[in-house]
């Protein structure tokens, strides 16, 4: 799955003949996937136009990037119960993975002001573990009686598919993991790439995911509570605008890829094992 430690392991492995498999996650290749893609039985790739930089390639499949199943198949009125919501409303989903981003967080929270009237809008935001005490004494300042928005604040929540289901807009990273459960979902989002990500990778997901009409991206050096109002609220009130990138990011998302990678690891080993001789990989 790519990083530095695997490079040994690997390039190990083909010596003695044993199969081997790798995968990217992200739509750049890292370092050592590069170096190892030549010299691999297959690699397995998350996205198509990552093929273009594996020149000395010869056996590239696209699987996707395995999800968590329990994003799936989720019943929404339990997830509305679940997580306190109504019904019938507009839903912003605001996160940044399990510590949290900061950036977004102060942008979310600097928004309020502008996003307070908002009709029918009900906001789950996912502060992270790190900052949720700061963000929650921010929101109690901000709050008032005659908010007509609604505001859902939580350190974590475990069950991301009760948000994903209950969701009509994420705004969110683009890490590997958060870019494959949005597609996989089928759930239109603003992205914020983080921009110290190795080789900028973020980016290039985001991208990935904008030009197949599935997202936007919002540069965290652009992002503000002015920039995130503006942008959420020509989407989030745009229903045939959020359908069609919801219909996008179905289309580019691949919910059988954990099932893809396996498969594809199961076939590697048989045609090696077949072609060597040999009854175990041992």
């Amino acid at each position: 799955m790519g990083g530095f430690a695997s490079f040994p392991m690997v390039m190990s492995a083909k010596r003695q003949g044993i199969p081997t498999v790798i995968h990217e996650q992200n739509a750049v290749l890292g370092l050592a996937n590069r170096k190892l893609s030549s010299h691999v039985d297959v690699v397995a790739l998350a996205y198509d136009d990552s093929q273009k930089v594996l020149d000395n390639a010869q056996n590239v499949k696209v699987v996707g990037n395995p999800v968590r199943r329990d994003i799936f198949g989720v019943d929404r009125a339990t997830a509305l119960q679940k997580l306190g919501l109504a019904d019938g409303q507009k839903t912003l989903l605001i996160f940044g993975g399990s510590r949290g981003a900061l950036k977004i967080n102060e942008a979310a929270i600097s928004a309020y002001d502008l996003l307070r009237q908002s009709q029918d809008l009900q906001i789950v935001h996912i502060a992270g573990t790190r900052d949720f005490d700061d963000i929650k004494e921010k929101l109690n300042q901000a709050k008032r009686p005659d908010d007509s928005m609604s505001y859902h604040l939580f350190p974590y929540i475990e069950e991301i598919g009760l948000a994903y289901s209950v969701a009509d807009l994420a705004v969110t990273r683009a890490g590997a993991s958060t870019a494959a459960e949005l597609t996989a979902s089928g759930l239109p989002a603003l992205l914020v790439p983080y921009p110290w990500a190795t080789d900028n990778h973020q980016l290039a997901n985001a991208k990935r995911l904008e030009s197949a009409g599935a997202a936007g991206i919002i540069l965290d050096e652009s992002l503000n509570a002015q920039l995130l109002w503006q942008a959420v609220s020509d989407l989030i009130y745009n229903p045939l605008e959020l359908k069609k990138m919801s219909e996008c990011s179905k289309i580019l998302g691949r919910p059988q890829a954990a099932n893809e990678l396996a498969a594809t690891v199961m076939e590697t080993a048989g045609k090696v094992m077949a072609k060597t001789g040999r009854k175990n990989l041992s």
